[in-house]
């Protein structure tokens, strides 16, 4: 809280206070338009406790990134700016199977 709160400048600052991605921060509060929501726009998240809804946003975060990364996780934490174990243990807290997201040759 205190770094926030002392934080000036808005957004940015308080993203780089805590090291987040600004840039990723700027675009999600300017698309957001005061709702959270999933990628597909029709379908805003509103049910469920905070946790329940964490969990939904940072698994459609993961899906997408497997999806482009084929189902590679090494890639997908390439992508996702983290380490490939963090990766892979909120994979398996979340229930997704990344051999899904493998393209057939």
């Amino acid at each position: 809280r205190r770094r926030v709160a002392t934080c000036r400048g808005g957004l940015s600052s308080a993203g780089e206070a805590f090291g987040i991605d600004t840039e990723l921060l700027n675009t999600v509060s300017e698309n957001s338009a005061g709702r959270l929501q999933t990628s597909d726009a029709s379908d805003t998240i509103g049910e469920g406790t905070l946790a329940d809804r964490v969990a939904m946003v940072e698994r459609e975060i993961i899906v997408d990134a497997l999806k482009r990364a084929n189902g590679n996780t090494a890639a997908a934490s390439r992508d996702l700016q983290t380490t490939g174990r963090i990766l892979r243990y909120r994979i398996q807290q979340l229930g997704i199977d990344p051999k899904g997201f493998a393209r057939t040759r």
